[in-house]
Order: structure tokens, then C-alpha cells, then sequence
């Protein structure tokens, strides 16, 4: 039940203004805006509005709106420094909220003109500054906020937070093949702008020798720029990037490039794995390429 007995005639500052006769003439007045989410209430409604001790509850004269239509009403006024109670109901109370008195937003006050002995309604204070009170649902208080990681794909999901802090990590898997290079290197590393070109800090290894080296490392969201080098930088695919897509024009896997001068790699990161071929956006292919199927009009016996 609400406080007060509704009223259906308001002041005419409030009808006509929105707002209160007080917060028309205090100088300290402050903008409040309130919201509440109604995509949870099944009973048929019209219009939500704002009644309380600050419009004498007085119907519908603070109705709400619902500017983009996501069933998230608003109304904003200006009322003077104080205490306030309040609470949301439709359609001149047509329907009105029914606060549980044990609800964390709730206040309850003694009022002997109800059945109950008490009423139950929202509350705020206005000091000096402007308020946007926090969204809350029908009947409900606002969700308390969890900050962390909200993606589902990162290796530090947090399922119990509601806020996305910016703190996802991501593996990330590098797999670059130099089975078509001549040199056998006794490491490789992706390096960037990142890690300052240490060529080290993302060391990968071939742990089955067949030429295709990887490693999986955490990283923050964003972009990754880098290329490949070998034993502290005594190899580099970087000339070799840079001449092979002059040569082709498939910059498909360097597009941090000037075109001249130097290709580099670039990724979005996320939990992925990446097929790279040392020096090149191309596969690398070894043997004799060709069609190998016996029962095809093509089948080349010299195809490996």
C-alpha cells in the first residue's frame, strides 16, 4: 500500500511544471531522475509515474517516458535538499508497486491509517548535487554491481560478475610453420611493439620436431602487432614478409604495413589459435604439389 492517500487534484506547479512547488523556488535545488524497469510486469499498463511525499502522492502529474523503447521508464525534476519516499505506480494507481518491507531499498514507516500498521516505500535524500537514482525493477531493488570479466571465451570468465571491469584475459596460441626454411633455429618467438621487439618474451617450441612451432600465452584484449624471429634476432621474417607481399599483393596477414618499408603481423586477440607460415600469408607446401587421387582424370603419379 502507499504511504499517503492519493490526491487527484495537484498543485499547479506540479502539473503543470513536473516538479514541486519547493523545488520551484529553492535555490539549491537539484535534478533527480528517476528510473524503473517494467519488462518484468505482467499486469497490462499504460503509463508509469512517480508519486511521493514530494508531488503529495498525487497520481499520475509525474508520468514517466520511455524515450528508445526498451521498457526502461524515466522521468527527471527538480526538487529541494531533503528526505523523500516514494514509489512507482501506473495509470492515475491503477496499479501500484508492492514493496516486501524486507527489501534492502525499502523504508518502512510506522503509519496507523494503513491495515498494516506501516508503510513500505522507496527512499533518497537530496543534498546539493544532482541524482540519478539507480535503475530498479518493479517491486525490486537495483542489482548490486560485480565488476570483472563478463566474456565467456576469456580464461578468466567470471560468472557471478555483472559489469565488465576490462580485465579478460585471453590464450592465445601462436603456430607458425618453417618446415619450407632452410635454417633449423634453436627457438622462435613472436615479438612486437608490445613486449619492445625482445624477440623472447612469447617463446615458442616444437616439441615434435616437425617444423611448426607454438606457444599459448595469456593476453590482455586489443590488438596484437608482431612478427617472427629466431635465436635473438639472428633470423627475422621480416624482409621476407615485406618482399612477398610486394611480390603478391597479399597483405591478408600483415596489415600493419606501410608497403615499403616493413609488414607486420596483427591480430584482435581472443581465444584463438594462429596458422602462420614464416615469411609469407601463403601455406607452406613441400614435395611436388599436384593431384593425388588415382580415380581422378587429373591423378598425377609424380604428386606428392
Amino acid at each position: 500500500m502507499k504511504k499517503f492517500t492519493k490526491l487527484l487534484v495537484c498543485s499547479f506547479l506540479t502539473l503543470c511544471f513536473g516538479m514541486s512547488a519547493s523545488a520551484q523556488t529553492s535555490a539549491d535545488s537539484a535534478t533527480v531522475t528517476f528510473q524503473v524497469d517494467m519488462n518484468n510486469v505482467t499486469t497490462a499498463f499504460a503509463t508509469p509515474e512517480v508519486n511521493g511525499t514530494f508531488n503529495e502522492w498525487c497520481g499520475n502529474c509525474w508520468a514517466m517516458s520511455d524515450a528508445d523503447g526498451d521498457n526502461v521508464w524515466d522521468f527527471t525534476t527538480l526538487l529541494a535538499p531533503g528526505s523523500y519516499e516514494y514509489k512507482f505506480s501506473a495509470d492515475l494507481w491503477s496499479i501500484q508497486e508492492s514493496l516486501d518491507s524486507n527489501l534492502s531499498c525499502v523504508t518502512t514507516t510506522i503509519d496507523t491509517s494503513l491495515a498494516s500498521g506501516y508503510a513500505s516505500n522507496r527512499s533518497f535524500d537530496v543534498v546539493a548535487s544532482d541524482l540519478t537514482l539507480d535503475v530498479v525493477p518493479w517491486n525490486g531493488c537495483a542489482s548490486a554491481v560485480v565488476s570483472g570479466c563478463t566474456d565467456a571465451t576469456a580464461n578468466n570468465y567470471d560468472a557471478s560478475a555483472t559489469s565488465d571491469d576490462g580485465s579478460c584475459m585471453y590464450d592465445v596460441t601462436f603456430t607458425v610453420d618453417l618446415s619450407c626454411e632452410s635454417f633449423t633455429p634453436g627457438y622462435v618467438a613472436a615479438t612486437g611493439p608490445s613486449d619492445g621487439w625482445s624477440c623472447g618474451t612469447y617463446a615458442l617450441t616444437d616439441g615434435d620436431a616437425n617444423g611448426v612451432w607454438e606457444g599459448t600465452f595469456s593476453m590482455p584484449a586489443g590488438t596484437f602487432e608482431y612478427i617472427y624471429c629466431a635465436d635473438g634476432w639472428a633470423q627475422s621474417e621480416a624482409a621476407d614478409l615485406l618482399a612477398s607481399g610486394t611480390a603478391s599483393g597479399d597483405w591478408s596477414c600483415t596489415p600493419a604495413t606501410d608497403y615499403f618499408s616493413f609488414a607486420n603481423r596483427l591480430i584482435t586477440v581472443g581465444a584463438i589459435t594462429t596458422t602462420d607460415t614464416w615469411g609469407t600469408c601463403s601455406a607452406c607446401v613441400t614435395g611436388t604439389p599436384g593431384c593425388t587421387d588415382s580415380t581422378a582424370t587429373n591423378y598425377d603419379p609424380a604428386a606428392t
